[in-house]
């Protein structure tokens, strides 16, 4: 019979765990029930166990079941499926079933007793659990079964038996915790955090022995662990007693514990400070505090008073300040040698910075040290460890205090007892200590690096000294660029190490690559120097000798460079000095008429020029410094000093002999210049009006700018006293907001006097008259003194400026649109349908007249709209000048806006009137030409047959229904002159700005010259229909009759005589012309 897969791999698990013989695995497989069983195992969510085990009696097979057997006697194995296991396939029940196997056994009939089993188990309980324990960082004390010895402790037989167990717990119990108390920093230190940790793992070394100590008290506070000592007391077993020492030693340690997590929660806020901040000041402004405060815990605290373990705390806080310094520096250190540079000289503040505080809180630590030594000077300890007094002059012997270091309940109890205790020697380690090895190494290591980074930085500037052509030829800069390659080769070998060159642990290979990379750099700046020596051939003076050393700054600072240079800086050291005495000639020439600035004052200007002395003397010297300091320190170093010095002394006396002497000039002539008025007028002409002028005197504006510029930086010169006094009641700065706020008020004074036209004036004369009485004040009464100035100022800048100017400009600004607007109306846009327009089309009269009243409409519109904007901008105007509607004055503008309006209207009227004309007489003159159509009349006027009868289509009959030529002239021209009735009149005493039109001359003359021609034209165009009379018989008699004469022959030269109805017809026809010629009006072809 095959097997299900999942059958298949249980058999391989009992056959792996039971080592079953064969005809018990194939009982186990064939048996319906365990089939069955294990089917329903596997199939079943709801079953999770399954139980396999030898059945009774032995020897017969494996059973399986899915409920635990009563007693096993055997062998026995438990499948069990995970709580989120369903159904098992042949995939996942390799994940999903756990198997397990007894762990102790015993047959039965075997020689090992039941007293012997129960002791091994709970031993073997008992290390699992400690051991598990271990595994999770945790003390387990284990605990008895209590239930099976209490069974046991039944019978009187087995209670040694249970002692027994109970004191094999309890000496697991002591060996565990004399373990857990047993700690050496040092070891579980460097065991949990490494070679080098840190301040706060200190902290977490001591938190997590007192949670290992509060862990074991908990576990023997509980019921069952005081339940089994209790049970040891009363059986007067010996493990009680000790157990009883070890709960003192629990209690000793947990109080040392307490006590060192007390002072060390001081450190805490700086140690995490340190340790999360990445910034270097930050970190200094840490040192100070945290030194203070572990002086403080050296000082008061027994543990870390004693030298071990101080020291353990300075190696560990020297570990964090290296490592917050590596952080600075970061790990690519010659990638990036600008970074790297000022990261690296950060790193060494840094270190330098907690050594400084260290190196200063150490002497008070020393001195702290020998003075409480020295006041325990006779002081004697016997032979039972208390220390005693020997007083002078007596025979008894004292005890000072109690034990040495008694132990405290609190931080305040142990700082109380350890004043009282006795001092024990304990100085602060020197900086060379062990302690400080990290710390020393590393900043050894970080100036190896810095040089390194240096050099590094000063060669790469050769690269663009090269591209400059700095050396001063082609072959010159192929060489620094030789030296450049090369230099690039070293760092690259350099870089090739395998370890960070910040490890001051892999010293030896550092320092062998170190002093190969120093070997070829020594070589390259040998070369180097004879490349510079060859280029300072080529400078012609001593400036471009020093601009060729800045070119290549840093490297030609170092010392084998400037070795092989020192003739040549030398040379330049003499130059220096022939240039110093050159301008101390030239300055002794030019000290009492010295150069002026344009831009400045003279005073100011003198003392710029001798401070640009100063700076010219100064800035060879500060480059020659900076690029070769060592050229300064010779015997021709110290002459150019000396000169220099002398040269400076005689510039600066220059200079306060002269500020001295404009200081003492100053005064007079500011006092006076100050009296003089505000303003002044000047008068052109008797015809204009005067000339307003701010009396601010160019001599007292100088001065004011001399004071300013000698005040205030870069020369900062110191007034008089009497000086600031005046200028104190003056107030230079205010003196000066007010001449210009005086140049504002009399310019736009000045503007309003010019620009103010005759009808405006009438608006503003009572605003006027008050502005002349004020100005009057400040040509009079007001000076430059005058405290009350600015009320003046303030005064007349309201008038003048934010109320006449503000306002004028508001009324000649809505002046100006209104004219605009007004002339817009005769120029802007298209004003009839007369023009302009395409000289070679003609339209008819329909056509036409729907292109007039469309202009017209237009036209109409934007004259409206004007009008509306002319009535607010009028408003707008009165709203500004602020006087009544009744005044003459107000009275007065309006007319004149009005005439401005009428003006408009009529331009406008006159410019169709002279359109629609020109379109006329020009069609009567094009006549002539018509046939060339360079100019046809604007209007199509046809001669049609309709019926009998030939009439004029538009038609020239006014009495006719239809609208007749004359008829739409007069609409036209009634249009154009009614343009003034779209406007409200601005005066009261006009009507309407259409009457005024219609009586104007040359609107009522260009009217009559185009009724005349229109008149004429439509008697011409009668003319010209006579002409087609003479032939009416074309269209008066019958055309059959007339086809039936031209077929009998009947042809006549002239048109055969009409017949009687035919002659009516035509007489009919003539009497309507001649009932209509007086008011024809059209022609054949009009137009305009």
């Amino acid at each position: 019979m095959e097997l299900d897969e999942r059958l298949r791999w249980i058999e391989t698990r009992v056959t792996s765990s039971l080592k079953p013989r064969a005809e018990e695995l194939k009982f186990l497989f064939t048996n319906e029930a365990c089939r069955i069983a294990m089917f329903e195992f596997c199939n079943n969510e709801e079953v999770k166990n399954l139980y396999i085990y030898s059945s009774a009696p032995a020897g017969k097979g494996l059973m399986a079941s899915l409920t635990p057997p009563q007693t096993i006697r055997e062998k026995a194995t438990l499948f069990v499926k995970s709580h989120s296991s369903g159904k098992l396939t042949r995939d996942n029940i390799m994940d999903e079933v756990d198997v397990y196997l007894p762990l102790l056994s015993i047959e039965m009939g075997g020689s090992v007793s039941s007293d012997k089993l129960m002791d091994l188990l709970h031993r073997l309980v008992a290390n699992i659990e400690v051991m598990e324990g271990s595994l999770k960082d945790q003390v387990v004390l284990p605990l008895p079964s209590i239930e099976v010895l209490s069974e046991a402790a039944a019978y009187s037989s087995r209670r040694p038996v249970v002692i027994h167990v109970l004191e094999t717990t309890v000496i697991s119990w002591i060996k565990l915790i004399k373990g857990t108390l047993k700690l050496d920093p040092d070891t579980e230190v460097a065991k949990k955090f490494g070679l080098k940790p840190g301040p706060l793992d200190e902290i977490e070394m001591w938190s997590e022995h007192l949670e290992r100590i509060s862990m074991i008290n908990e576990q023997l506070s509980s019921h069952v662990a005081m339940n089994i000592i209790m049970n040891l007391e009363d059986a007067h077993s010996t493990y009680a007693q000790s157990f009883l020492l070890v709960k003192r030693d629990i209690a000793k340690a947990e109080q040392e514990a307490n006590d060192n997590l007390q002072f060390l929660s001081t450190l805490l806020p700086w140690f995490e400070k340190l340790h999360y901040t990445t910034n270097s000041r930050e970190m200094v402004a840490i040192f100070a505090p945290l030194m203070h405060t572990l002086y403080l815990v050296w000082a008061y605290s027994r543990y870390y008073h004693e030298p071990k373990n101080f020291l353990r705390m300075l190696t560990m806080l020297s570990n964090e300040v290296v490592a917050r310094a590596r952080h600075l520096v970061g790990e690519n250190v010659l990638d990036n040698l600008l970074e790297s540079y000022a990261s690296l000289k950060d790193a060494l503040r840094v270190c330098a910075a907690f050594r400084g505080c260290y190196l200063d809180k150490k002497d008070k630590a020393d001195d702290l040290n020998q003075r409480k030594l020295s006041e325990q000077t006779g002081a004697n300890v016997d032979s039972g460890g208390i220390v005693w007094h020997s007083k002078l002059y007596t025979d008894s012997l004292t005890p000072k205090a109690g034990k040495l270091f008694a132990r405290g309940s609190t931080l305040t109890d142990s700082m109380n007892d350890l004043e009282s205790d006795l001092w024990t020697d304990s100085p602060w380690p020197p900086r060379n200590n062990p302690c400080f090895l990290s710390l020393n190494n590393f900043m050894e290591r970080c100036n190896d690096v810095l040089e390194l980074v240096q050099t590094t930085r000063h060669f790469e500037l050769l690269t663009c000294a090269a591209e400059v052509g700095g050396a001063g030829g082609d072959s010159l800069d192929c060489l620094v660029r030789e030296i450049h390659t090369k230099f690039n080769e070293a760092i690259v070998s350099f870089k090739q190490m395998a370890h960070d060159v910040l490890d001051a642990e892999e010293t030896q290979h550092f320092e062998r690559e170190f002093f190969a990379f120093r070997s070829v750099t020594r070589d390259l700046e040998f070369s180097l120097a004879d490349v510079l020596r060859q280029s300072f051939k080529q400078c012609w003076d001593t400036r471009a000798k020093l601009r060729l050393l800045e070119v290549f700054e840093g490297i030609s600072g170092r010392e084998l460079v400037q070795a092989n240079l020192k003739d040549i800086l030398s040379s330049m050291v003499h130059d220096l000095t022939q240039e110093l005495l050159s301008v101390r000639k030239f300055f002794e020439q030019r000290k009492d008429d010295p150069p002026s600035h344009p831009h400045l004052p003279p005073v100011a200007s003198k003392v710029l020029w001798l401070r640009g002395l100063k700076l010219h003397i100064q800035q060879p010297l500060t480059r020659l410094g900076r690029v070769s300091p060592a050229s300064l320190k010779g015997d021709d170093g110290w002459r150019l000093r000396d000169t220099c010095t002398d040269l400076l002394k005689d510039i600066e006396k220059c200079e306060s002999e002269t500020l001295r002497q404009w200081q003492n000039d100053i005064q007079t002539e500011l006092r006076v210049k100050l009296k003089q008025p505000l303003l002044i007028t000047e008068v052109e002409s008797e015809e204009k009006p005067p000339i307003l002028h701010v009396n601010f005197d160019p001599e007292l504006l100088l001065l004011l700018r001399e004071i300013h510029y000698l005040a205030s930086g870069p020369f900062n010169v110191r007034l008089p006293d009497a000086v600031r006094v005046l200028l104190r009641s003056t107030d230079d700065g205010l003196l000066r907001s007010t001449a210009a706020r005086l140049d504002t008020i009399v310019s736009r004074y000045n503007t309003i006097m010019t620009s103010m036209e005759e009808y405006e004036k009438p608006l503003f004369e009572r605003k006027l008259a008050k502005i002349d009485e004020v100005l009057h004040q400040g040509l009079y009464e007001y000076s430059w003194k005058t405290l009350e100035s600015a009320d003046f100022v303030e005064h007349a800048s309201y008038l003048v400026c934010d109320d006449v100017h503000f306002n004028l400009g508001t009324v000649q600004s809505n002046y100006r649109e209104i004219c605009s607007i007004a002339d817009s109306w005769s120029t802007g846009g298209q004003l009839d349908v007369f023009t302009p327009r395409d000289p070679s089309l003609t339209y008819p009269m329909d056509k036409l007249q729907g292109q007039h009243n469309e202009i017209f409409e237009n036209h109409k519109h934007t004259i409206i709209v004007g009008g509306f904007r002319i009535h607010a901008l009028l408003k707008s105007t009165f709203e500004a000048v602020q006087i009544s509607r009744a005044s003459p004055a107000w009275q007065s503008y309006t007319q004149h806006v009005s005439d401005v309006v009428l003006r408009g209207l009529r331009e406008s009227t006159l410019a169709s009137l002279r359109s629609m004309l020109n379109q006329i007489v020009t069609a009567n003159i094009a006549q002539v030409s018509f046939e060339d159509n360079s100019s046809v009349p604007i209007l199509t006027i046809r001669l049609e047959l309709i019926g009998p009868q030939v009439l004029f289509n538009p038609t020239l009959d006014e009495n006719t229904a239809s609208l007749s030529v004359q008829e739409a002239v007069q609409n036209w021209l009634k249009d154009f002159l009614g343009r003034g009735d779209q406007i409200k009149p601005l005066d009261d005493g006009r009507e309407s700005y259409a009457t005024s039109i219609k009586e104007d001359e040359e609107v009522l003359r260009l009217v009559k010259q185009i009724t005349d021609v229109v008149e004429q034209n439509s008697t011409e165009c009668k003319g010209f229909l006579a002409t087609f009379r003479e032939y009416a018989f074309l269209w008066m008699q019958d055309v059959q009759r007339t086809f039936e004469e031209f077929l009998a022959g009947n042809i006549a030269a002239h048109p055969r005589k009409m017949n009687r109805s035919e002659l009516i017809r035509s007489r009919a026809s003539v009497n309507s012309e001649k009932s209509r010629k007086d008011k024809d009006k059209d022609t054949r072809r009009f137009g305009n």
